[in-house]
């Protein structure tokens, strides 16, 4: 599973259209008002808007013409699309339980024995164990512990430490136990939770991969060179790109509100 997602994301990095405005499912709410310039949305409250009320807008707008790719944004059952998502996502919550709670703990054991190795081999010339080790730690405690628990996904259930209201915030103690990385749990959350959740796809995400890699898309170089590039950005993605721009406390003074 993680080889096939590399290799994806290896290829869609480099590719020249994989990310382009035109392609379907990456199109950003700038673009579908461009094409759609009787509907007027309010970018801060798009996320809001009913799904009656907006299967109403597109259906009234006479002006309204989508490209041959887009037409079943003009045919998709906004309303029962609303309901199933509610439905599921209660379902989803009855089965929250006790057994969330032992599958993050087995997580963060993993990831405490392989932060051990890490430290303890550290005296060892460079090898592949004490990378390994030490990546799984960062990475686990970062992408499956914090993640999660900042997202709010243990708040339901009785998981200690690992509740959103408190996790890694009010101490450097409390920062260093719960999730010791070079980014601030606070500014994740902005730029994280805030920003890229609540503009998916959008201009105000600062995670739009084809706007963050749009210069190697537009590079007037021979394809392979771009293979190539993309493939050295991939050991070093978190640094390069806009987390190590956006997590910052640019992010916390102006609470969220730059556009990316």
């Amino acid at each position: 599973m993680f080889l096939t997602r590399l290799l994806s994301a290896f290829f869609a990095f480099a590719s020249t259209d994989a990310y382009a405005p035109t392609s379907t499912g990456f199109r950003s709410a700038t673009y579908l008002q461009s094409t759609l310039p009787s509907v007027k949305f309010d970018r801060h409250d798009a996320d809001c808007m009913s799904a009656t009320s907006l299967k109403s807008t597109l259906s009234s707008s006479p002006s309204t013409k989508l490209d041959p790719q887009d037409a079943w944004i003009e045919q998709l059952d906004y309303v029962g699309f609303a309901k199933e998502v509610t439905a599921l996502g209660k379902e989803l919550q009855k089965n929250t339980g006790q057994a969330d709670v032992d599958h993050l703990n087995k997580i963060v054991n993993w990831r405490n024995i392989a932060a051990v190795i890490g430290v303890m081999t550290m005296w060892m010339p460079p090898n592949p164990l004490t990378v390994i080790a030490l990546s799984t730690w960062t990475y686990a405690s970062w992408t499956m512990v914090a993640h999660h628990t900042c997202h709010g996904g243990y708040n339901r259930v009785d998981a200690g430490k690992f509740n959103s209201r408190g996790f890694a915030l009010g101490s450097l103690k409390k920062r260093i136990e719960d999730w010791c990385d070079w980014m601030m749990p606070e500014a994740w959350n902005v730029e994280h939770n805030r920003l890229h959740h609540y503009h998916l796809g959008e201009d105000l995400d600062p995670d739009l991969v084809e706007r963050n890699l749009s210069f190697l898309r537009e590079m007037n170089v021979a394809t392979p060179i771009k293979y190539g590039v993309a493939l050295a950005l991939m050991p070093i993605w978190k640094s390069y790109s806009k987390y190590i721009q956006r997590i910052t406390s640019s992010q916390m003074e102006t609470g969220g509100t730059e556009t990316a």
